[in-house]
């Protein structure tokens, strides 16, 4: 629909080490081969190189800059320029009036960042307080809102 050229991963492309999402990954991949996809490394990317060379994948060690962003995989709160990162998987809880409760990923967003929401099942979310500055944007498979 957007015609992408190109994708930006703020590290951790896949949580596991060989398993069959990477099957389905090259699939995809296959299907978007004009697709240029940077990987900006994360803590949890340990797949071999050869995997990445394969599926025309460039690895940035450290972090990336496209003025005016910084494409980063953990939070920096000291960058000049707006960051955009992963790494924490925010998330927040939501309740409901009669003690029911729902966890879901958001977007976390302040005046220089926006740190990324993990787009899994297997990852964890923290939902533990951020800095007063963040406003945060959850979503569902059909909504998104502002919290």
């Amino acid at each position: 629909y957007f015609q992408a050229e190109r994708l930006i991963i703020v590290g951790d492309l896949f949580h596991a080490g060989m398993n069959s999402d990477l099957n389905i990954f090259c699939e995809w991949r296959n299907k978007y081969s004009s697709l240029k996809i940077i990987l900006v490394k994360g803590n949890h990317d340990r797949i071999q190189a050869k995997f990445y060379e394969e599926n025309c994948i460039e690895i940035i060690e450290d972090l990336m800059e496209i003025e005016p962003f910084t494409f980063v995989h953990e939070p920096n709160n000291h960058s000049e320029k707006f960051s955009i990162s992963g790494h924490i998987h925010p998330g927040i809880i939501l309740y409901g009036k009669a003690k029911q409760a729902i966890k879901l990923p958001c977007f976390a967003i302040s005046e220089n960042q926006i740190i990324l929401p993990a787009f899994s099942k297997f990852t964890g979310l923290y939902t533990k307080s951020f800095h007063q500055n963040f406003k945060f944007i959850a979503f569902t498979t059909g909504t998104i809102f502002e919290v």
